[in-house]
Order: C-alpha cells, then structure tokens, then sequence
C-alpha cells in the first residue's frame, strides 16, 4: 500500500495530540508550525478527523484540538481508513470495483 501524503499528514497530526498532555488542547497552527504542514491542509484533516470522532475541538478563542481517547487505542490503520479513499493495495479488489481480466492468474 502506498499511504499518500493526507495519510501521511493525518498520521503525524495525530502523533502530534498524542505526545501532549490529554486534558489540553493543541492548536492546528502550532502543529502546523512543528511539521511544516499547511494551516488549510491540517484544518482538512481535523474535519475528516472530527467526523470519526478521533479528535476534539475546543470552541473559544485560541481553539486547538486533541485526541478523543488514549493515544494506544488508535491504530495506523483506522487512521488511515478515516482519510484515505481506499487503503487497498490494489484496485480491483476495492468494493464496487469489476473485477480486472487477469484475475484468474491473479494470486
């Protein structure tokens, strides 16, 4: 699998929470300042974050966000699956895709 660069943006955002104290929130510019990621393109993946209830929001001046549970409950994989269009390693086997003309030899 060939993680892109949103994969690899959300997964360094989320190392980012998670080697912060649990009960404080981190504002995206900071984070964005540390791994050199655009403030916009951060801000994408907090939404798609947000949605699957990975990380929370702090409503208020400064703002900021933080993991929703313990960093060792997350996985790379569920991660990944919550910005990513697919993670499968090849297309014909994504759902809803036909299966391709060599899958007889396919192993």
């Amino acid at each position: 699998m060939i993680v892109s660069t949103k994969g690899r943006n959300a997964l360094k955002l989320m190392m980012c929470l998670a080697q912060v104290d649990d009960h404080s929130y981190t504002p995206l510019k900071v984070i964005s300042a540390q791994q050199n990621i655009s403030l916009k393109y951060l801000e994408s993946i907090t939404s798609m974050l947000s949605k699957q209830k990975f990380v929370e929001a702090a409503s208020g001046k400064g703002g900021g966000y933080r993991l929703s549970r313990p960093p060792e409950e997350y996985s790379v994989g569920e991660i990944l699956r919550a910005v990513e269009e697919s993670i499968e390693p090849v297309k014909c086997i994504e759902n809803g895709t036909p299966i391709c003309e060599t899958a007889d030899s396919c192993h």
